[in-house]
């Protein structure tokens, strides 16, 4: 039964952090407008990817080892670079973007390659994040080594029920961005893209300045 508490437990914990504005919910939100209501489940199709690889090096014992300055600005810079990219390419896509209706498939990219970009983007996003490791090495570590002492089926609960939150909240959001883009307008839609970007951009710039401060002080 104690399976059933860890993931109860861990998508309370999950969904919490899910609701929070972050680069993984701007670019769902802006790739829903694109590709569909399916956006959402590919990129976090991707992110719990990456996160199931990270759980396994937690597992390993090697936390402990993540958790250096180093560590810390490396991710922050790098991850810096990214959401800049993609903010400036967010901004650029703009002046071509069109509402697409409802009927006409030919302008939503479902084919195979469209899919596998969009998993490989979650993950990239993830890990572009600083704050996503840091997650994961502080709440997430705590949840593991609990979970781990009572069986690995209390780790796999915990990882479920994790992952379930994010498909959960970025499926709905993804939904309703593309289901209600015909109602809203081409102007909103397009006012939304651009906040999007603007958010990245922002996110970058703080990540930055968040790496290059651990180095000067």
């Amino acid at each position: 039964m104690t399976y059933i508490l860890v993931f109860i437990g861990s998508f309370i914990t999950a969904f919490s952090g899910a609701l929070a504005p972050g680069p993984l919910l701007t670019v769902t939100v802006a790739e829903s407008v694109r590709k569909g209501p399916i956006a959402g489940p590919l990129l976090i199709s991707g992110h719990s990817g990456l996160e199931m690889g990270l759980t396994f090096i937690l597992l390993s014992g090697i936390s402990s080892y993540l958790k250096t300055d180093l560590i810390m600005v490396i991710t922050g810079i790098a991850g810096s670079v990214v959401l800049l990219y993609m903010g400036i390419t967010t901004l650029r896509n703009v002046s071509g973007m069109k509402v697409i209706s409802r009927s006409d498939n030919r302008n939503i990219d479902g084919n195979s390659g469209s899919a596998g970009s969009l998993m490989l983007k979650g993950a990239v996003v993830s890990l572009s994040n600083p704050y996503w490791l840091i997650w994961w090495l502080t709440i997430g570590s705590a949840f593991l080594s609990r979970a781990i002492v009572q069986g690995y089926l209390n780790v796999v609960a915990f990882f479920v029920g994790h992952i379930s939150a994010d498909f959960l909240w970025y499926g709905l959001i993804s939904a309703g961005v593309h289901f209600g883009r015909k109602k809203s307008g081409e102007n909103l839609l397009k006012a939304v893209y651009i906040l999007c970007g603007i958010f990245l951009i922002m996110l970058a710039l703080y990540f930055g300045y968040d790496g290059v401060r651990r180095v000067v002080v």
